[in-house]
């Protein structure tokens, strides 16, 4: 293709961009993101991933645009703004409940990819392969974002832009086109650290980076039992926790609003649904293998770092006591002594699982401390 073919396809990927709402393109080259992959090894290699997988599962094939499409050679990085704290004070809810963050609250992630997939095929139009990735190993999205300009990397380990600070999610189109590279931004942070005071659990420890370990985003996520000395610092939070974006101050002013009064997750009414009812309510979210439980341990989280127990918790607890899930009767262990509902314990007595016998150990010293 010639220079002119490829600056008309630059022209029109810029109008179309504007079009559907995307914040880009900015272009990226395609020199392996060295840097990233030995930052992600390194950080593997400390235990600071926690038991990630994605980028962290093969970090030299993410670090290689040429995996993601063979012959590339650019990127457009794009970048989709969604909604964050609405102006003003939160609204105080009438029924306590589970909070979603921000970037949860809706399937932005299958948005992106149909807008991205709008800019492809016009890519694929004009005679060029194209590939979009949303959310994906294959690319490093962070790297190809800070590398083309589309933002930078804030303290909170995200990429912020000038209108949206954090409030983003990124994509990208690899093609075979060669579009005109963009520089990268010479912004920072500078000494503001808001993120990292504001961080519920210090998983902001250093500039820059992040300890998995400790960050509720992730642990929300990871399949098993929740950590015991995380779980008060988790509060209501049922899916995401975004302390770190909501403290930053970059596009503030400028960035979209959510609207207010927002309806939180009710724990009691949704641990008495079915797997199908969890599923197709709340499937959009990365749930491990598709597992309905994991969000019955998330809610049974909620439900113990409620102030009081409030009608129903009885009926539900002493339900899920029995549950054949261990990793559920131990989280309703903890939720009825951290309720002071430890007469539903009689239930689990006799239970011979380790992880549920753990949790009773614990509840026995606290009871103990607490005479």
């Amino acid at each position: 293709m010639s220079q002119l073919a490829d600056e008309r396809l630059a022209a029109d990927i810029l109008r179309i961009s504007s079009e559907i709402g995307l914040i880009g393109p900015r272009v990226s080259g395609v020199d392996p993101f060295e840097f990233e992959r030995i930052e992600i090894e390194r950080a593997k290699n400390a235990g600071r991933a926690s038991t990630m997988a994605f980028t962290f599962n093969k970090p030299a094939r993410s670090a290689d645009p040429n995996v993601a499409l063979e012959g590339a050679k650019s990127i457009l990085s794009f970048a989709m703004a969604y909604p964050g704290p609405a102006v003003g004070p939160e609204s105080v809810q009438s029924t306590p409940g589970g909070k979603i963050a921000y970037y949860a609250k809706d399937d932005f992630y299958s948005e992106l990819r149909r807008r991205l997939r709008v800019v492809a095929d016009e890519v694929k139009s004009q005679g060029y392969r194209a590939r979009v990735t949303v959310d994906e190993n294959h690319a490093i999205d962070k790297a190809i974002a800070r590398r083309s300009g589309l933002g930078w990397m804030g303290k909170n380990t995200l990429i912020l832009t000038n209108l949206t600070g954090p409030f983003v999610i990124l994509g990208e189109v690899f093609t075979d086109a060669e579009l005109a590279k963009s520089e990268a931004s010479g912004k920072g942070c500078g000494p503001c650290e808001r993120c990292k005071v504001a961080c519920p659990t210090g998983a902001l420890d250093e500039e820059y980076r992040l300890d998995a370990r400790l960050c509720l985003s992730w642990l929300i996520q990871k399949a098993g039992p929740f950590p015991y000395e995380l779980r008060d610092s988790l509060g209501l939070r049922f899916y995401g926790c975004d302390e770190c974006l909501t403290s930053c101050p970059v596009g503030r002013k400028t960035r979209p609003r959510a609207a207010k009064g927002e309806s939180n997750v009710d724990p009691l009414f949704w641990l008495a649904r079915s797997d199908q009812d969890l599923i197709e309510h709340f499937g959009y979210m990365y749930v491990p293998k598709r597992d309905p439980d994991h969000l019955r341990r998330n809610l049974l989280l909620v439900l113990g770092n409620f102030d009081c127990a409030v009608d129903g918790v009885r009926e539900i607890l002493a339900t899920y006591l029995t549950h054949p899930s261990p990793v559920l009767r131990g989280t309703a262990v903890w939720a009825a002594a951290k309720l002071g509902l430890v007469d539903l314990l009689d239930l689990v007595s006799a239970d011979q699982d380790e992880l549920v016998r753990e949790e009773l150990a614990r509840t026995a010293i606290l009871q103990q401390s607490s005479d």
